[in-house]
C-alpha cells in the first residue's frame, strides 16, 4: 500500500510541477514524441519472495525481475522488477536504456491477464531528459509504444 501512495504522490507532484510550468510560462515547452519498439521475449525471469504479497494474490507470493533487448525507434535493452501488492494489484518500476538515453517508468495493474498494461513514464536522460507520460505495453506482442513529453531546453 506504501508503493501506491508513494507512486500517487509522485504523479501528482509532477503533475503540480507541470501545470506551475504551463502557467508561468517557465520552462519553455514540451517535445512530445512517440517511440515504438519491439521486444524479444525474456528468458531471464529471476522470481523472489515478497512479504507483501499475499499468498491468495493471483501471481503468488513471488515477486520477479527481468529483462529484455528491445530495437525499433531507439534499440536497448528493457528490465523490469514487480511486485504483487493488496489485492490483486501488481505493482512494476523499470527503465528502457536505450542507446540515446534512459526512460524510467512506473505501474500499477490488476492482475487481470488481458496481454495490455498502461504505465507512466517518470523521467529520463540524455536525449530523454525530463520525459514524462505513458508507455501501452502489450505483453503478447512484445510491444511497448512510449508517447513522451520531452522539455524543450
Amino acid at each position: 500500500m506504501k508503493g501506491l501512495v508513494g507512486i500517487a504522490v509522485l504523479l501528482g507532484i509532477v503533475g503540480t510541477v507541470l501545470g506551475v510550468m504551463a502557467l508561468t510560462g517557465g520552462g519553455g515547452g514540451f517535445e512530445e514524441e512517440t517511440l515504438t519498439l519491439e521486444g524479444e521475449e525474456a528468458t531471464d525471469r529471476v522470481e523472489f519472495p515478497v512479504e507483501t504479497a499475499e499468498g491468495s494474490h493471483p501471481f503468488g507470493a513471488d515477486a520477479w525481475t527481468q529483462s529484455r533487448a528491445v530495437s525499433g525507434d531507439d534499440e536497448g535493452t528493457q528490465v523490469i522488477t514487480c511486485v504483487p501488492v493488496a489485492g490483486e494489484i501488481v505493482e512494476c518500476t523499470g527503465a528502457f536504456i536505450l542507446e540515446d538515453g534512459e526512460i524510467e517508468i512506473e505501474g500499477s495493474e490488476p492482475a487481470a491477464d488481458d496481454g495490455q498494461a498502461t504505465s507512466a513514464i517518470v523521467g529520463g536522460t540524455g536525449e530523454y531528459a525530463g520525459a514524462v507520460g505513458e508507455v501501452d505495453i502489450d505483453f503478447d506482442a512484445h510491444t511497448f509504444t512510449l508517447d513522451l513529453h520531452i522539455p524543450e531546453d
